[in-house]
């Protein structure tokens, strides 16, 4: 039997509607009073051992987790005799609804973007020791949030590799189409049983149809020649790397998801303009009315039991209406906020980011990178950790999430208090220096960066996020030389290569850093960092590079609600251009180094 809505568990979280039901358990929405948050809650129906066991290895798995695919575990705890889960609520369509909203296959740009942020996650995985073999990958278990980010949900299956180990029978889930023989045979999941399930996932998205079962590709029933590029109209390079992830046996697949990354990274060209959207876009500038707006996509807020679900062998998803909620996504202490990223000179919220870069700092890595995510690990407590005198960690930990929540001053506190326990803490003055940053306090956020270099002059976080309160400041030289310094301590994160792009241009600069623009373009093919190269294009002459750089900006901002604020500015520059007008005088110029 389901919970009643307002029941209140643990004196703090209030369910406030189920979201789905399977045949192991329930998941609802709730609401956390203490932290003023939605949470999911997953509820685990089974109390058999072996059902016990899995819902806490479930727990302790995603408790150690932290990364921006990934979900948080709040808490997990006992009560009435039944065993409770309190997770990040993903806002969002999984990768399946999205294909049946849209009717049609993702173009290869669009499913190898996501499959990049998925495929950085589950390389996470098994980065671990032991690896973590998550088991259960396919696209009903990948949610993408509002804002483009993938998030790879459901660990129900997931297990820690031991050397030799057989998979148990209660967590030998398979889903047709995913799974490779060896999940199906019990004799051993490895990291290579997710990689055929990620090539199956890339199929699926690329297709719109499920991948053929991998006991009729091992038994010859279907061959992969059956699958060419006739049908799909698959580019080679990417039905290669497909077929190649979902080999039958396991030791002909990619010895890692790094290398698979590789493959792909290697092969796909950057994402041409979907069709649809070059259409609408042509069309409006052939008409020369830049100030029409363009209708934007329309996203469906759903979460189904795929999404968090409470099944643990594979079970049908439950369609559910979700309302709108305050997303908290899976993060590390090193994710800036929106507003920590978002630099007043440019107008571009830094999202998308397939390849995020590692941090030098010991206390995680420092994804940046634009993967615009609401920071703060809550403080996980399991039943033996309660009581415990808090440390500098858990002061950032629980300031972070109170920023989150909006409450800055008690946000402050928390950070304060982390340097008195330890003064020499570069993290507590990085993550003070975010909070005064959204305060607007900017001399006392530069401080704290300031201080958090001098601490860890090797981490190349503090001196971007310098850099984004310099440009507030109005000091664009030494915000260049912040970017540029933090682009040569991380020299594979995309937005410090975006920002010095567009602070330059602005700064009569463009011709000098033409190579920067072009290498923020090839680290993040989205479509985003086009707008600062074409910035760059246009104030050089090139008339022609700048208006294709912008169109793929415009599609980029129709793909994630951001046209009207953004991108139909962008399409009167295209018609500005196009009939041989420079949209960029004295005051737009200017009115660009403000951020208006």
């Amino acid at each position: 039997m389901t919970l009643a809505i307002d029941t209140i568990l643990e004196n703090r979280y209030r369910i406030d509607r189920l979201i789905g039901q399977g045949g192991m358990g329930a998941i609802y929405q709730g609401y956390d009073s203490n932290l003023d948050v939605d949470v999911a809650i997953k509820e685990n129906f089974f109390q058999t051992p072996q059902s016990i066991h899995q819902f806490q290895q479930e727990a302790r798995i995603l408790a150690k987790l932290h990364h921006a695919a990934l979900p948080r575990v709040m808490y997990h705890f006992s009560m009435a005799g039944q065993q409770y889960l309190v997770m990040d609520y993903i806002e969002g369509e999984d990768l399946w609804q999205m294909i049946k909203r849209l009717k049609r296959p993702l173009d290869e740009a669009q499913a190898v973007r996501y499959m990049l942020q998925i495929c950085d996650a589950v390389q996470y995985l098994h980065e671990q020791q032991p690896p973590i073999i998550h088991r259960d990958i396919k696209p009903q278990n990948i949610k993408v949030t509002p804002k483009g980010q993938a998030v790879l949900v459901d660990f129900g299956i997931a297990k820690v590799a031991e050397q030799g180990a057989l998979t148990s029978t209660g967590a030998r889930g398979v889903t047709p189409g995913f799974s490779p023989p060896e999940q199906y045979s019990g004799e051993g999941t490895t990291p290579r049983s997710d990689i055929y399930a990620l090539g199956a996932t890339l199929y699926a998205l690329l297709t719109a149809e499920k991948p053929p079962d991998s006991i009729s590709l091992l038994t010859g029933k279907v061959k992969f020649d059956t699958l060419g590029q006739s049908k799909f109209n698959l580019s080679e390079p990417l039905l290669q790397a497909i077929r190649h992830a979902m080999q039958p046996l396991e030791s002909n697949r990619p010895a890692s998801v790094a290398d698979w990354q590789a493959e792909l990274t290697g092969q796909v060209a950057p994402p041409p303009m979907p069709m649809e959207a070059r259409q609408t876009v042509m069309a409006e500038v052939k008409t020369l009315v830049p100030t029409e707006i363009l209708p934007e996509p329309t996203v469906i807020e759903t979460q189904g039991t795929f999404s968090q679900s409470p099944t643990v062998v594979e079970t049908q998803s439950v369609a559910s209406q979700s309302p709108t909620v305050v997303e908290t996504q899976a993060t590390d202490l090193r994710f800036p906020t929106e507003v920590e990223t978002q630099v007043v000179f440019s107008p571009l919220p830094m999202e998308d980011n397939p390849t995020p870069p590692k941090s030098s700092s010991n206390m995680g890595m420092w994804l940046a990178a634009g993967a615009v995510v609401i920071i703060g690990f809550l403080i996980f407590m399991m039943s033996g950790g309660m009581g415990q005198p808090m440390n500098a960690t858990d002061y950032i930990i629980q300031g972070n999430a109170y920023k989150d929540s909006g409450k800055l001053e008690q946000a402050m506190a928390n950070f304060n208090q982390a340097i008195k326990l330890d003064p020499n803490n570069a993290e507590a003055y990085l993550h003070r220096g975010n909070a005064y940053l959204l305060s607007d306090k900017l001399e006392e956020a530069i401080a704290d960066y300031t201080q958090a270099i001098k601490l860890n002059p090797q981490d190349a976080g503090p001196y971007f996020f310098r850099g984004n309160a310099y440009i507030r400041s109005g000091k664009l030289e030494k915000a260049m030389a912040d970017y540029t310094q933090s682009i040569k301590l991380n020299p594979q994160n995309t937005t410090p290569y975006n920002n010095l792009c567009w602070a330059s241009s602005l700064l009569g600069k463009a011709s000098e850093v033409m190579d920067t623009c072009n290498k923020a373009v090839e680290l993040d093919p989205s479509g985003f960092p086009n707008d600062a190269r074409g910035l760059a294009r246009a104030l050089t002459g090139d008339s022609a590079g700048a208006i294709e750089d912008f169109k793929l900006y415009v599609v980029w901002a129709m793909e994630h609600g951001q046209y009207e604020k953004y991108g139909a500015e962008r399409q009167h520059w295209i018609t500005e251009l196009l009939v041989g007008r420079n949209p960029f005088d004295k005051a737009t110029l200017e009115k660009l180094r403000k951020g208006e």
